[in-house]
């Protein structure tokens, strides 16, 4: 069956974006289909640009030229510098050498609606794609609202990213899930929302859990990691080092004599150097960043698909959650880390890093429940698929 599939992708610095894409794929081949990525690279900015710009606009209208001119200079100077780093992260390199895709980028939904990609299925997932407003017409992309009607359609694992969505866009909501032949969610606080609408969807594992660690290690670079133990940090969508609770962590560290590795990413935060300036940053390929979790001593992470690999390759790590206006996202973090029993690795107030090293993960257990997790996951696409 030829099946494609719209999530993200387009990131130069988001390692789990990518490897979700990739993971769906790969499990789609062993089923023997023949999937590729639809890409979809939407052109509007983001919520947090725009809300900025109405905000410059509207409410500032006194300032002056020269100081919109200086904010647009550091602006487009920090751009450069991460665009030099992402280079080395050589993602499109990845991309072009793991994932099959349309030969088009398409920009919006009436260029996908009047070329649609031939296919004999839709999916739609993993990933935030069901947190993108349906205040926005083009987010009906994410909602495979095109291509013939005989298609099926099917939602794999997206996340809402949120417990509620937004009562003036729950009749769109609504009408946009008609659409869909199957539903599945990757949390249960999208099980809900579904639900409070009218629709049955069942909970699923990301992606990247349909693997195996076999799987990944294949994208293992060969090079020798030290023998130094170290603490590998992957910050992101963090805006402040101390949201790391990053001079704990440095003093921790020390009287382990343990090395810090710091990988830094965009997401709700441009992934800029906010640590120490003689902090190790390590702007690895996405094999270098999974070797830098499967031979880290400890992994300290905010990420949902940091915690994800951290399990896959059976290494002890930290979930630190996010503060303020982002913290509704630690949701889908939290879910994951309840289904495999180990919401004892949450960095809550009172507690020290040397509690993660001593307090010893049951392994077996873990694995037990990632296997029950993927058998139910591949068995929801398989019959969604055959349907």
């Amino acid at each position: 069956m030829k099946i494609g599939i719209v999530t993200f992708w387009w990131g130069n610095d988001n390692y789990g974006q990518l490897l979700q894409c990739w993971a769906l794929q790969q499990h789609l081949k062993k089923m023997g289909h023949e999937p590729f990525l639809i890409r979809y690279k939407p052109i509007s900015p983001s919520p947090c640009m725009l809300k900025k710009v109405i905000k410059t606009l509207l409410v500032y209208p006194c300032i002056k030229e020269r100081v919109v001119q200086k904010k647009r200079k550091i602006h487009l100077q920090k751009l450069a510098l991460l665009e030099e780093k992402n280079e080395i992260r050589q993602f499109d390199a990845f991309r072009s050498e793991n994932l099959i895709m349309s030969d088009r980028v398409y920009r919006t939904l009436d260029e996908l609606r009047h070329n649609p990609p031939q296919a004999d299925a839709y999916i739609v997932g993993s990933d935030q794609v069901w947190a993108q407003l349906l205040g926005n017409r083009n987010n009906l992309v994410y909602f495979l609202a095109f291509g013939d009607k005989s298609i099926r359609r099917i939602a794999y694992a997206p996340s809402f990213s949120m417990d509620e969505y937004p009562k003036e866009f729950r009749t769109k909501l609504k009408k946009a899930l008609s659409g869909m032949d199957t539903i599945s969610v990757r949390e249960t606080s999208g099980k809900m929302i579904c639900r409070k609408l009218g629709y049955d969807a069942e909970v699923v594992c990301d992606p990247t859990m349909l693997l195996v660690k076999e799987d990944y290690l294949r994208l293992l670079p060969s090079r020798e990691t030290g023998s130094i133990p170290y603490v590998f940090v992957y910050s992101l969508n963090v805006k402040e080092a101390e949201e790391m609770k990053w001079q704990a962590l440095k003093v921790f560290a020390a009287e382990k004599k343990w090395n810090v590795r710091v990988t830094v990413s965009s997401g709700y935060y441009p992934g800029e150097e906010i640590y120490d300036v003689d902090t190790d940053y390590d702007y690895c390929n996405i094999g270098g960043w999974l070797a830098n979790i499967q031979n880290a001593s400890l992994v300290v992470t905010p990420s949902f698909h940091g915690i994800v690999f951290s399990l896959l390759f059976q290494r002890p790590f930290v979930y630190v959650p996010l503060e303020g206006e982002w913290s509704r996202g630690n949701r889908r973090i939290y879910d994951l880390l309840e289904s495999v029993g180990l919401t004892d690795r949450v960095f809550t107030s009172g507690r020290v890093f040397s509690d993660f090293v001593q307090r010893v993960i049951d392994w077996d257990k873990v694995e037990s429940r990632m296997k029950d997790m993927r058998i139910l996951s591949s068995t929801f696409l398989s019959c969604a698929l055959a349907e």
